[in-house]
């Protein structure tokens, strides 16, 4: 609370010319706290979490840190601007920096202390802080009342990166006797905020060492440069992990640019390679084709069969997942017609709803237009559908299908399809969950 004198203008009629209020200021904010002010503010840098008052099933007991109390801005015009701290620079006021779990008898089971790091380099910006108080026309020359409507201060403003350093666990028996384990990280370059190490170390006494590169540590290569100018810094490159010295893990995932119109616009990965112990170093995963959004279309472990997904029209879910299917090489469709996502089946009509539908809510009149779908010469496919009964019928091609299923007033049908060019499903019934997926796949 500051006792001051403020200017207040007369009115329009009496330009020039002010009345002098006294009054009290009452301020404070994140960066310059109450208690800051003096030793008559009370504030608390503790609290203690428990479900009783007499501490019957103990408790937990959380410290913070305080924000670093500073003197008040310079004042450079009038009154200055109250409660403006001289400093606002990073700190770590209001962080928990220890938590401490106890007993009935309040004796400390377990304590988790986090430390930090602040880093060497910082921006120190001088600035000015002004307010007006009232209106009053400025003449010129200037004089000592053009300026009296003013408040000003300065200040400096300062910045600094603030790193995790490390977190310590202590576990305490019924004898006191202590367990003490870490969390140590380590960071590299400014213009990548990751942590290149972690160390970890149990109450066993067994060390754990992870070294991790990130997109800058490959910044010569495509497509890692283009990812750094864009600050797409989060991905692990290379992971390496130790154990007491000796290296157990190696992963490293290769990144692609996928191209649209000759501008980057998607960098997801293409393969991750891995390496146990001493080993040779080998491709595990591979990715061949990616949707909006980074949403995985086809992969597959190395040489191994692949898996294809086909995903809804917000791409937030797969619908359907083939397994020994590609959709680079074979023709997969599937559709159950719930949002805009036709699954690669083409058709013109609208869907419309059904609660009775096998699937979901919606079904599709086959009345309003042919299903189809062009599908790769030489293979042999398998294509089902649901098919309500007594709605009308269905026609596929020459081909006639089998039922294989009914249900709740459906029929599920199966054709075999063999060494064709296309599918079209026409006819005159409703229709709901519609694959298509080569012979010896999975749906």
């Amino acid at each position: 609370v500051t006792n001051s004198i403020t200017a207040t203008s007369c009115g329009t009629n009496c330009l020039g010319c002010y009345n002098f209020c006294n009054n009290k200021t009452l301020s404070s904010s994140s960066s310059i706290p109450l208690y800051a002010y003096g030793s008559d503010i009370v504030v608390y840098k503790s609290v203690i979490e428990t479900d009783d008052t007499t501490f019957v099933n103990g408790g937990t007991e959380h410290r913070f840190e305080l924000p670093t109390e500073y003197a008040s801005a310079n004042l450079v015009l009038n009154d200055g601007i109250k409660g403006l701290p001289a400093n606002t620079n990073t700190n770590n006021g209001g962080v928990e920096s220890l938590t401490t779990v106890f007993n009935s008898t309040k004796a400390i089971v377990k304590q988790v202390e986090k430390r930090f790091k602040f880093d060497s380099l910082y921006i120190v910006v001088p600035a000015i802080s002004a307010r007006r108080n009232y209106f009053y026309n400025p003449t010129l020359p200037y004089s000592d009342d053009d300026f009296a409507q003013f408040d000003a201060s300065q200040y400096y403003w300062l910045s600094m990166w603030i790193q995790p350093d490390s977190v310590i666990t202590r576990e305490y028996d019924a004898n006191g006797t202590v367990f003490t384990s870490y969390n140590l990280d380590s960071f590299g370059l400014k213009e990548n905020t990751y942590p290149v190490k972690t160390e970890t170390m149990g109450s066993d006494g067994k060390k754990t060492a992870v070294y991790m590169k990130y997109p800058n540590h490959f910044a010569s290569t495509y497509p890692y440069n283009r990812m750094v100018s864009g600050n797409y810094m989060s991905p692990v490159i290379e992971k390496r992990v130790y154990v007491d010295g000796r290296q157990v893990v190696l992963s490293k995932t290769n990144y692609v640019g996928f191209t649209t119109g000759g501008t980057d616009t998607l960098y997801a990965p293409q393969n991750i390679e891995t390496k146990k112990a001493d080993l040779a170093q080998e491709s595990r995963l591979r990715f061949y084709k990616y949707f909006k959004f980074k949403r995985p279309g086809e992969l597959s472990k190395e040489n191994d069969i692949r898996v294809s997904y086909i995903w809804d029209s917000t791409y937030t879910n797969p619908i359907a997942q083939f397994t020994n299917a590609s959709l680079s090489n074979d023709s997969i469709a599937y559709t159950s017609f719930e949002d805009g996502q036709k699954g690669y089946w083409n058709y013109s009509g609208t869907p419309t709803g059904d609660f009775s539908a096998p699937t979901g809510i919606k079904v599709y009149n086959l009345s309003g237009g042919a299903l189809s779908r062009s599908t790769t010469t030489g293979r042999n496919y398998v294509l089902t559908f649901w098919l309500k009964n007594g709605s009308g019928t269905t026609v596929v091609g020459a081909a006639s299908g089998s039922p294989i299923l009914t249900k709740f007033g459906w029929t599920c049908y199966q054709y075999s399809l063999a060494e064709t060019n296309s599918v079209v499903i026409s006819g005159t019934g409703i229709i709901d969950e519609v694959r298509l997926y080569p012979q010896l796949a999975q749906v």
